[in-house]
């Protein structure tokens, strides 16, 4: 026989929008999506076509956006961040990204880049918001948040480059 219990836990979840200035990276980063489409397209949450998982982990330019992002990550993750997955999305007419979170292997905080506007947006269901898609804007959030992004039919493509940040976890 088993003694269960339950707990009710409130989660803090945070969500933050940055627009960044310079855009210089774009167009880069939109080609090497497109030549690194994997096998793993349309296998994952994402119902479309993306990178592996570490496409964009040693790219100088996002080392750069993260570096330049660090006040932001220093006060979610005290003791440190490393990003090891960092990939390419491109999303076509009714292609989806299925609601989901990103809980798990000492994942604190996920974001993402976008890389073009005016597509369907990016909704995150705890906060009941869809964040609107300008090119260069970064949002950060917490792993734990639901999102997802909703079937368009704008004829257009969607570039977005996703990415999480592991805790530092220190030698003892």
């Amino acid at each position: 026989m088993y003694n269960v219990e339950f707990a009710t836990v409130e989660k803090k979840i945070f969500l933050i929008e940055h627009q960044l200035n310079d855009l210089s990276f774009v167009e880069d980063f939109k080609n090497l999506i497109d030549i690194n489409i994997s096998e793993l397209s349309y296998k994952t949450n994402v119902k479309g076509k993306m990178t592996k998982w570490d496409t964009f982990v040693n790219n100088k330019d996002f080392q750069k956006i993260i570096l330049n992002s660090a006040d932001i990550i220093e006060h979610f993750a005290k003791d440190g961040a490393y990003c090891d997955n960092a990939w390419g999305n491109k999303l076509e007419n009714d292609d989806e990204v299925i609601l989901h979170h990103h809980i798990g292997q000492d994942i604190i905080i996920s974001g993402i880049l976008y890389l073009t506007e005016d597509g369907p947006g990016t909704y995150f269901k705890e906060f009941n918001k869809t964040i609107k898609e300008k090119i260069g804007k970064l949002v950060f959030f917490s792993s734990e948040a639901y999102h997802g992004v909703s079937k368009s039919n704008l004829n257009k493509t969607r570039y977005t480059l996703s990415f999480n940040l592991r805790k530092l976890n220190e030698f003892k």
